[in-house]
């Protein structure tokens, strides 16, 4: 992934536990389904895979198995109830951190979702229990209907726009 390895280095277990707690994987088809998932955002090698794997699974968060897939034998990792535990820890961290960027970035008007349709998001806070927000426009709301389901999607919450609140 292009940007701070920092940054990268402690998030991808939590993104292999994911993916591990629908099903079963082989190292190269993690590799794949990050790859797919993030497009081509999360370009992970095995030089990074696998210490990682050794490690989760030395901490009890992943058991490995021997298959045979296609003629090879393939070495699986399955999630332990442990790994799930651990999984829930790091996505409750994730979603505090995920959060207060979002405050940051948006405060006073930031940026951190960019124009589309000559819509621009102003703002995200909380009310009530509810994360709502603010976007501005420079063409008809009704006809982003996509923006605005991706945005309640994201954040979950009203879109407020001339007092009046839309909901998808």
């Amino acid at each position: 992934m292009a940007g701070d390895k920092n940054q990268v280095s402690g998030n991808t277990a939590m993104l292999l536990l994911r993916l591990l707690s629908e099903k079963d994987m082989y190292g190269y088809e993690m590799i794949e389904e990050l790859l797919h998932r993030s497009n081509h955002v999360f370009d992970l090698k095995a030089g990074t895979l696998y210490p990682l794997l050794h490690g989760m699974e030395a901490r009890n968060q992943l058991v490995s198995y021997e298959k045979e897939a296609g003629g090879k034998t393939r070495r699986y990792y399955r999630i332990t109830k442990d790994g799930r535990k651990e999984l829930e820890r790091r996505r409750e961290e994730w979603q505090v951190y995920s959060g207060a960027v979002a405050k940051v970035m948006t405060a006073g008007g930031g940026d951190l979702l960019p124009e589309v349709g000559g819509m621009r998001w102003d703002g995200l806070w909380e009310s009530g229990g509810m994360k709502q927000g603010v976007l501005s426009e420079s063409d008809g709301m009704r006809e982003h209907g996509v923006l605005w389901g991706k945005l309640w999607q994201r954040f979950g919450g009203s879109h407020e726009k001339g007092g009046e609140i839309y909901g998808v």
